[in-house]
């Protein structure tokens, strides 16, 4: 009985043999290459992981050229308001009116804020003046309104002497805005 078994077990062995010889031979003259039965797995997941890393580097791209294209936007958040309506319209009369008693100008007038939306997070208010002095307290008014925060910006402005005898006095005449995010407008749809 024992010999009936024998025989087999002698072929399987060479088998195991054969396979590991040709396994090494395969290894050796093969060096670095993948196995015969795995080169279709490794084919198709080298493809995939291509696939994911020009994805990955689009989407790196895009959010690159996105960030850049908002860069502008950051810095005029930074300078402008952020509060609900009627706060941002006493805030520029507020602000104004600091402005004016800081550099010593006399206001002959001052008109209503007005309000223009500019989209669901942006608004514009606008305040017209009327104001007199020297050139160097209106220097000294451009330089208030642009540095200090929230920063005000001339719409538009007309200098001209006080009159024909007060020849050190300016009048101007001016529109000036200031922007404001609205809060929370892009999730509730608020109005200023």
């Amino acid at each position: 009985m024992k010999e009936k078994y024998k025989m087999p077990l002698l072929l399987m062995q060479a088998g195991i043999g054969v396979l590991f010889l040709s396994l090494g031979i395969w290894g050796v003259t093969a060096v670095g290459a993948p196995l015969p039965f795995t080169s279709g797995i490794l084919a198709a997941q080298e493809t995939r992981i291509r696939n994911l890393q020009d994805r990955l580097s689009r989407t790196v791209e895009a959010s690159q050229q996105l960030a850049d294209e908002l860069a502008p936007m950051r810095s005029y958040r930074g300078m402008a308001l952020a509060a609900d309506g009627a706060v941002a319209a006493a805030s520029l009369r507020e602000r104004a009116e600091k402005s004016f008693g800081r550099n010593n100008l006399r206001v002959r007038s001052m008109g209503d804020v007005r309000c223009q939306v500019l989209n669901d997070q942006v608004a514009l208010y606008e305040l017209d003046f009327t104001a007199e002095g020297t050139s160097m307290e209106l220097i000294g008014l451009l330089e208030d309104f642009y540095r200090s925060a929230p920063r005000l910006y001339w719409r538009s402005s007309t200098i001209k002497p006080a009159g024909q005898l007060e020849s050190d006095l300016l009048t101007v005449t001016a529109t000036v805005a200031m922007l404001n995010w609205i809060p929370g407008a892009s999730e509730e749809g608020k109005e200023p």
